[in-house]
């Protein structure tokens, strides 16, 4: 018995009945297929049909035939064949049980297909549901606030368990020139290639199992696959910092190599094993490429254009693998999902950086402003404390420039009396020189003050003895008081401080005057002044 499948140009692989070893191609059953009509052959080798140039090469195992459509709703389904291996002349109620047959067998053909296809359905719409429920994870590992890392290595996981490969991979690239942003298709880039996260299935002692080199990396426990494999488990890469990641350069791997020139579109191969004998030891080692046979690398690419690979999520079978369309669409957004969980991830990092840097220098702005905020306080307090000075120095000055203009302007009006002796107008004469002159004085150490103020006049220091300094001044107190019958008495000790001065530039001369020794006498505790 012969049926003919339905024809589903994209139906998966399903479970179906075991061919027949008789071709429906042979010419014998041209009219059955063609016209639907029982064909009965006493003896095939005796047929045209055996002498005809498009008989096959692969001769019947059986000479008489009887051959009848099998029909459901109207529509040939199938074919009933019943041979002897010896020449059989096929009566009328031969033809008749096969007729009656046939329709049975056309119901149970459409029954079997009816079956297949619901069943394929089925397997579709699971699919779908795993596809389906894979993109929603990723999704939502997106929205997660764990590393980045750590999502990768969910969505690696979950990609695993999904497509049932044996090992999933997450490759990160680290350029090593920040300015090569964009895709080049005759140049590879200097860039590293970094294991970040690994998904590995370790198959039932009965199945065979991938090869694993040492990448220093823990396991952990990951869920059942199917019937097929039981006491799973994955190993895992934990987070760490890039520079612990195993590593190797793009330009060492060749499979890498034609993934970033291909990064238009996924490189699938049903079977790598010829490029995986070209590839060189550190990239086979990290890669752990050792008994692989089904090879899939999907890029992840982004940036304005979509142009710039980020990496490349690698998917690997110990068996020969054909990547279905509807498998690398589901990877390929998987991918777009990946890449912009890492776009986000680096940009995080670079506004986390532009902030800290604006929050650095807003600081030290501030400290700035602290101190510029504390040097106009001590400003302040200078000029606050200089205008004291000022107005102490104007008052003292005021003072000093009208007590002598006073005892002139006296001495004045005294010697405008006509009757006034000559004795007293020479008293008073001599009063307005000495007041004069202290005027010039004081007006040339104004001067001389001025100068001081840029350093332009040198100062020449010298010591004076302030006992002999006193003395002198003494002497010319004792004869102004002698007419009024006053005595002056000074009392002294024998160690006297010496001042250093510059006479030329004093009030009044080398000798200085009365107001002078009083200061003077003001900060000089060892001695006594009075006057009787």
């Amino acid at each position: 018995m012969l049926w003919i499948p339905p024809k589903h140009p994209k139906t998966p692989q399903t479970p179906r009945l075991k061919p027949p070893s008789i071709s429906l191609e042979h010419p014998a059953w041209a009219n059955v297929l063609a016209d639907g009509e029982i064909v009965a052959i006493s003896d095939y080798l005796d047929s045209p049909a055996a002498s005809s140039p498009n008989s096959p090469v692969t001769a019947l195992p059986f000479r008489a035939i009887l051959a009848g459509p099998a029909r459901f709703g109207g529509a040939v389904n199938g074919m009933v064949i019943v041979g002897k291996s010896q020449a059989h002349e096929w009566s009328v109620a031969d033809r008749q049980r096969l007729e009656a047959a046939s329709d049975a067998i056309g119901i149970a053909i459409s029954h079997i297909q009816k079956t297949q296809e619901i069943a394929t359905l089925k397997e579709q719409l699971q699919r779908q549901a795993k596809y389906k429920n894979l993109l929603r994870s990723v999704a939502a590992s997106i929205d997660t606030n764990s590393e980045v890392d750590r999502r990768l290595q969910q969505v690696v996981e979950n990609t695993v368990d999904t497509l049932e490969v044996d090992r999933g991979q997450i490759l990160l690239l680290k350029y090593t020139d920040p300015l090569f942003t964009t895709r080049s298709p005759n140049q590879t880039p200097k860039a590293k290639v970094e294991l970040v996260c690994e998904s590995v299935v370790k198959k039932a002692p009965n199945k065979q199992a991938i090869t694993q080199s040492a990448t220093g990396k823990k396991s952990s426990t990951s869920k059942t696959k199917n019937k097929n494999k039981t006491a799973n488990s994955q190993s895992k890469i934990p987070n760490s910092k890039p520079n612990n990641s195993p590593a190797f350069w793009l330009s060492e791997s060749n499979l890498c190599r034609q993934a970033f020139h291909s990064a238009a579109k996924p490189l699938a191969l049903a079977d790598a094993g010829a490029l995986i004998g070209k590839e060189q030891e550190a990239a086979k080692e990290i890669l752990k490429l050792q008994g692989i046979r089904g090879l899939l690398l999907v890029p992840l690419t982004g940036g304005c254009c979509q142009e710039t690979v980020l990496g490349f999520l690698v998917l690997q079978q110990s068996e020969p693998r054909t990547w279905t369309p509807e498998e690398l669409e589901v990877l390929e957004s998987v991918s777009a999902q990946a890449s912009k969980m890492i776009i986000q991830t680096q940009t995080l990092k670079e506004l986390q950086t532009v902030v800290l840097d604006r929050t650095s220098q807003l600081q030290q702005s501030l400290d700035v402003q602290g101190k510029l905020y504390e040097q106009s306080a001590n400003q302040l307090e200078q000029m606050r404390k200089l205008k004291l000075i000022k107005d102490e120095f104007l008052s003292t000055l005021s003072h000093e420039l009208r007590t002598p203009l006073t005892i002139m302007k006296l001495a004045i009006l005294m010697l405008k009396q006509a009757e006034l002796p000559s004795a007293s107008r020479t008293k008073y004469l001599d009063i307005l020189e000495q007041q004069c002159s202290k005027e010039t004085a004081l007006v040339n150490d104004l001067l001389a003050l001025k100068q001081f103020e840029p350093q332009q006049v040198p100062i020449s220091l010298i010591k004076i003895d302030l006992n002999r300094l006193l003395q002198d001044l003494v002497r010319d107190f004792e004869k102004q008081w002698a007419d009024k019958q006053l005595t002056l008495k000074v009392d002294l000790p024998k160690l006297t401080p010496c001042w250093e001065t510059d006479p030329g530039h004093s009030q009044s001369g080398a000798a200085g005057t009365a107001d002078e020794c009083w200061k003077i006498l003001c900060f000089w505790n060892g001695g006594s002044f009075g006057g009787v």
